[in-house]
């Protein structure tokens, strides 16, 4: 009886780990395939717009421009992105309008280019 037992025991555990091995194998697996991806993609969207927050926190700055810049458009982002920098920003992130040629404008480019050695330096050893 005890060795029927004992031999159920290591079934068991056996079992409960091929079960273990294999999920994390299908799971590395299935995480590979874009429709698996696509999948994930929509369920977080469904669950962001079901339990989005009313209100952005404190620490989120959302800057909208509406009316059309008057001045020239590089000079504008660049000095909006060095000015969020100054007072704080740890994050910039630009939805840039379809006036900006497409590939983006080479002085806007430069311009913000010019914005990262200045801003952000890289931790040396």
């Amino acid at each position: 009886m005890s060795r029927r037992l004992n031999l159920l025991n290591i079934w068991l555990i056996a079992g409960v780990g091929l079960s273990v091995v294999w999920s994390l194998v299908l799971s590395i697996l299935l995480s590979q395939l874009p429709l698996v991806g696509k999948l994930e993609l929509r369920i977080q969207d469904t669950l962001l717009r079901l339990y989005k927050p009313s209100v952005l926190p404190k620490e989120i700055l959302l800057v909208t421009i509406d009316r059309p810049i008057a001045r020239p458009e590089h000079n504008f982002y660049a000095e909006l992105v060095q000015g969020l920098i100054d007072k704080g920003a740890k994050v910039v992130v630009l939805n840039l309008p379809n006036s900006i040629r497409r590939p983006l404008d080479s002085r806007l480019e430069n311009s913000l280019k010019e914005l990262i050695p200045q801003n952000f330096q890289t931790k040396s050893s």
